[in-house]
């Protein structure tokens, strides 16, 4: 085993011992074996990197489902992040950059008075369910209860001291609007099938959410740790990103150039290179 401009050789594969943009860049000609500088200057180049790495986290993320692949994207990307609305709005992170999954909370609030039964609540079209959770706080952050059964407009809960209101919380996983979607009434939104549209309003971005919820819970790809430069040959871009995602970058790169200049070849190698080493 031996080093040289920044690899360990060793008989069987290559370790990244530092990698800066320009050695990402100089990988990138190699794997890609054709007159590379001809077609894709550094300028373009640093597109293609940023564009890859859209792409490369969007797959993962629709795939994470080991531990070893969320390792992976840990800097890249954050689940569950509670977003509060006003009115119908909600400003996203200031860290967010692309979107992966957005879901709707609905805090409907349930009025009712004690019937003749022990833990029998009456009120009008409350539309619970058996099975259904409510809770004493808005939020669902205070006591909760089951729907042990409906009758009419009474329902029993399994507590006999429950006070008026409770709140059933519901989450719906919500879809982005778009302004040339056909009107219909399987397209119109509700809160079963909630709907989003981005907004840019000076320097916030926002989601526009209809019909408006309580609040939002999303999952986002974060702004790049590090921009990569395929002239830099200073900074260790391994200080920001894993080895084994630089590798499938390459890849992804690679396989957005030859799809674009129509090299089936190379385009085909590096999808087979992909699907063997996820």
């Amino acid at each position: 085993m031996f080093e040289r401009a920044g690899y360990l050789f060793c008989p069987f594969f290559v370790i990244f011992v530092y990698m800066t943009g320009a050695e990402f860049y100089s990988q990138l000609q190699q794997k890609y074996d054709k007159a590379y500088s001809q077609y894709l200057d550094s300028s373009k180049a640093n597109r293609l990197v940023k564009e890859a790495m859209y792409r490369l986290c969007d797959k993962l993320y629709s795939n994470l489902d080991t531990q070893k692949e969320y390792d992976e994207l840990i800097e890249m990307i954050k689940n569950d992040v509670g977003v509060s609305v006003a009115s119908g709005k909600a400003t996203l992170p200031s860290d967010y950059l692309h979107l992966f999954r957005v879901a709707f909370k609905y805090s409907d609030s349930i009025v009712f008075s004690s019937g003749s039964l022990s833990g029998e609540y009456v009120s009008s079209r409350h539309l619970l369910r058996k099975g259904d959770i409510v809770n004493s706080a808005q939020d669902g952050s205070g006591t909760e209860y089951l729907v042990l059964k409906t009758s009419g407009n009474s329902f029993f809960l399994d507590s006999a001291s429950a006070s008026s209101p409770v709140y059933l919380i519901r989450t719906y996983e919500a879809s982005p609007a778009f302004s040339d979607r056909k009107k219909g009434s399987l397209s119109a939104a509700r809160k079963e099938t909630p709907k989003y549209q981005t907004n840019t309003t000076g320097t916030n971005r926002e989601l526009i959410c209809d019909p408006a919820p309580y609040s939002i819970v999303m999952d986002y790809m974060v702004l790049p740790p590090h921009d990569i430069d395929v002239t830099d040959g200073v900074i260790d871009i391994l200080d920001y990103y894993t080895q084994k995602f630089l590798y499938r970058l390459l890849d992804e790169c690679v396989y957005s150039v030859a799809t674009e200049t129509r090299d089936y070849q190379n385009k085909r190698s590096s999808q087979e290179t992909i699907i063997e080493n996820p």
